[in-house]
């Protein structure tokens, strides 16, 4: 961003804190199970404000796919999760990110990962791929889930719940394990 902008890094970094404190942004960390890494990880930025969401792309097209993801964001904050403490984002690997760790009241992990469509057999493949790569390096994350803008629920595999966006918004249709 301050290299787009033209600014310094710490001007940067103190105008998206300022924007954080009046809730038009959120910063979200990648997960870690130590609180020094989540403090020095690289942050994702969200907006409560959907209309800033398609300005926070870097894609010069229409990105649905990131108004999605900025949705679902807020859909976690509305239902009690915190940035940083139950609520973060990860990399796989290969360098795929998982869109979502969640930490439950159990302590389990949730995943989620959150794509427009997946009517393509390439961009499932790569969604679930994400997913299972990193349940099998981290085999505490015990539930995984895709959340497409279609609006059935089915199991795509014995380990990933694909949710509708929909349902993923309206509580009595989908629990979250943490629904508060």
């Amino acid at each position: 961003i301050a290299k787009k902008l033209q600014l310094f890094v710490p001007t940067v970094i103190d105008y998206i804190n300022y924007l954080e404190e009046t809730f038009v942004f959120f910063q979200l960390p990648r997960f870690s199970t130590k609180q020094s890494e989540i403090n020095r990880s690289p942050k994702k930025i969200y907006t409560a404000d959907f209309a800033l969401a398609k300005y926070n792309s870097v894609s010069l097209t229409k990105n649905y796919g990131y108004a999605l993801e900025n949705a679902v964001f807020v859909e976690f904050l509305r239902k009690g999760y915190f940035p940083g403490r139950t609520l973060f984002y990860d990399k796989v690997q290969d360098g795929q990110e998982i869109d979502f760790v969640t930490v439950e009241k159990d302590s389990s992990i949730s995943l989620y990962q959150v794509c427009y469509s997946v009517e393509d057999d390439k961009t499932l493949d790569r969604e679930v791929k994400s997913l299972l790569d990193y349940q099998k390096n981290f085999p505490k994350a015990s539930k995984l889930y895709l959340i497409t803008k279609d609006s059935s629920d089915n199991k795509l595999t014995t380990n990933i719940n694909f949710m509708g966006f929909e349902n993923f918004m309206h509580p009595n249709s989908t629990k979250l394990p943490l629904d508060r």
